[in-house]
């Protein structure tokens, strides 16, 4: 749908202050009908939908990120997450487990 195409081809996701509304305005949808549709359709909340891109993205760029030039909270905020605080509590409700030992694993893989 054109909503999946926005949010996940460009990547709107990366904008942390991308929002129900500014894809609501954009997209000449009602904002309570386009929360509905995330719900209904996708069976997920706008927000988790957006945190769920934010994390393969962050997941994405750990793994491109070879020379360990970032950060794991640089890499983050390049995935589109806005504090620390969101992206690990986030990260750790989507993944099971911290980002650190995300990296660790992904480390021992290599």
């Amino acid at each position: 749908s054109e909503i999946k195409r926005v949010i996940d081809n460009e990547k709107r996701f990366k904008n942390a202050d991308f929002n129900l509304k500014q894809l609501s305005d954009e997209m000449g949808i009602n904002a309570k009908e386009l929360a509905e549709y995330f719900i209904e359709e996708l069976s997920t909340s706008f927000n988790d939908y957006l945190n769920r891109k934010k994390i393969e993205e962050f997941k994405n760029l750990i793994k491109q990120d070879t020379e360990n030039t970032y950060s794991l909270v640089g890499l983050a905020e390049l995935a589109g997450f806005k504090s620390k605080a969101t992206f690990y509590r986030v990260f750790k409700k989507v993944e099971g487990i911290t980002p650190s030992k995300y990296k660790e694993q992904l480390v021992k893989v290599d």
